[in-house]
């Protein structure tokens, strides 16, 4: 999570603009903008990234999969796969794909997705997916709003 919190920045983690709600909120946008600074404070990136991937929340809404078979020239055989939905389709899981995978042939490290995605063409669909930064940011971003939408209404409730 460290290497991947390592591309956010702390002031990316709050919204330049809030949500419009019906019923609007009893606080203003500097209010809002004040309460997420107060949420964050205390908090690292990492402990927000760590958030996002621990909550299962998927941050597309398609289904991908993605395989990766790899030969080597002593003839040995590795295979990959991911089933993610979050930034750089982590965690790889080693071996084919199961519904139901083990925990001990997760890697979560990134040198994966950072190899697979300089051999794949940069217009690929799946280019984008294995960097997934910029909608990471976004949701965290979500996260953080919500978050604040949901102090504003404890202190005044409507």
């Amino acid at each position: 999570m460290r290497e991947i919190a390592g591309g956010v920045r702390r002031s990316e983690l709050i919204p330049a603009t809030f949500w419009t709600t019906w019923p609007p909120l009893a606080c203003d946008a500097d209010e809002l903008r004040a309460l997420a600074r107060s949420r964050l404070r205390g908090r690292s990136v990492r402990d927000e990234v760590d958030a996002y991937y621990g909550t299962g929340m998927r941050w597309t809404d398609d289904d991908p999969y993605v395989q990766l078979r790899i030969l080597h020239r002593q003839g040995r055989e590795q295979r990959w796969h991911s089933t993610a939905q979050h930034a750089m389709l982590v965690p790889w899981v080693a071996g084919d794909y199961a519904p139901m995978e083990a925990p001990d042939r997760q890697n979560w490290s990134l040198s994966v997705s950072r190899t697979l995605r300089a051999l794949v063409p940069v217009d690929a669909h799946l280019h984008a997916r294995l960097d997934g930064l910029p909608s990471m940011r976004a949701r965290l971003q979500d996260y953080t709003q919500y978050a604040a939408a949901r102090e504003c209404e404890r202190l005044r409730p409507r």
